[in-house]
């Protein structure tokens, strides 16, 4: 299994992509890409930062710890959302966090699930 390298990780604004070895999930430019990149290695899509506001370092340390590149590609395959596959491991952004220490949640996953759970069921209650 191939290990991610930190120095390898590209992010321009709103993308972050993997630009090292891919083990076998590396994909190879076809026919129909420019002609000085056939038969070059794509780079591996990880993450789309939609306002670019997220940790996205945080992401990096994290995954580099936690997943193999083969690993976080096959489930990137298998449609799988990025966050899903974060936090399936643990991961939590530091503003959710946040809110759930303000609320008195523990700082975990299903700590922050318990929370958007008993706010919809406060919710629900009074409606």
């Amino acid at each position: 299994m191939t290990q991610f390298n930190k120095d390898d990780f590209r992010f321009d604004g709103m993308y972050l992509m993997y630009t090292g070895e891919q083990g076998y999930c590396t994909e190879y430019y076809g026919e129909d890409a420019h002609p000085t990149r056939v038969g070059k290695a794509r780079d591996m899509f990880i993450a789309r930062f939609k306002y670019g506001s997220k940790p996205w370092k945080t992401w990096v340390n994290f995954m580099v710890k936690n997943f193999t590149v083969e690993e976080y590609a096959t489930r990137i395959a298998h449609n799988e959302t990025p966050v899903a596959i974060m936090q399936s491991k643990g991961f939590l952004e530091p503003a959710l966090k946040k809110q759930c220490k303000k609320a008195g949640y523990p700082q975990t996953v299903a700590g922050w699930k318990q929370m958007i759970h008993d706010s919809v069921q406060r919710d629900i209650a009074t409606a």
